[in-house]
């Protein structure tokens, strides 16, 4: 059995209305993506499916901490994570022009009788990774990165400081703005 089964929502025969199903999104199922920028988490899922006679509306909560690396050390560590989405999935005929249904909606089979949401929790995840993952600071204001790397890119950048010389065509710039 493929993991990503675990993750099916079986519509066919639910009546119209309001039903919540939760879902736990953990290191099997990130396991599932290769190109997961997460690879371990502990997260909840909550979807409350809407049915309708034309459409299912999906409200999807995820909520619960994941483990992402560093930018500045790239050490791993643990993050709180919380993002939420709607997805509207309209019954119909296949649309293969994108100008006629909006972003989140998407047009479902009238033949089709399950929904699998795993790709929607996974995309849901990453759009919600900030763009910075670092090292939260403790609480006297330092970081929480791994010093021995942070001491390492800061010997390379005085380094650097030290070892470049000023191209004197830029000088002679610098003395036109120091003039006005």
């Amino acid at each position: 059995m493929n993991y990503l089964e675990n993750y099916i929502i079986p519509f066919k025969n639910l009546k119209n209305g309001m039903h919540i199903y939760d879902f736990i999104v953990d290191n099997k199922f990130f396991d599932q993506y290769e190109r997961s920028e997460v690879k371990e988490g502990n997260l909840i899922a909550i979807v409350n499916l809407d049915r309708q006679t034309t459409f299912l509306s999906l409200d999807i909560s995820i909520e619960g901490s994941i483990n992402v690396l560093c930018d500045r050390c790239l050490d791993p560590f643990e993050m709180e994570f919380k993002n939420s989405d709607k997805i509207i999935l309209k019954f119909g005929e296949e649309i293969t022009d994108a100008r006629y249904i909006g972003e989140d909606i998407e047009v479902f089979g009238y033949n089709e009788t399950e929904i699998n949401v795993a790709q929607f929790l996974y995309e849901i995840i990453h759009v919600g990774l900030p763009l910075k993952k670092i090292h939260k600071d403790d609480s006297d204001g330092n970081s929480e990165c791994n010093s021995e790397t942070l001491d390492g890119f800061n010997k390379h950048l005085e380094d650097d400081v030290e070892d470049s010389e000023t191209d004197p065509r830029w000088d002679k710039l610098k003395n036109i703005l120091n003039k006005n």
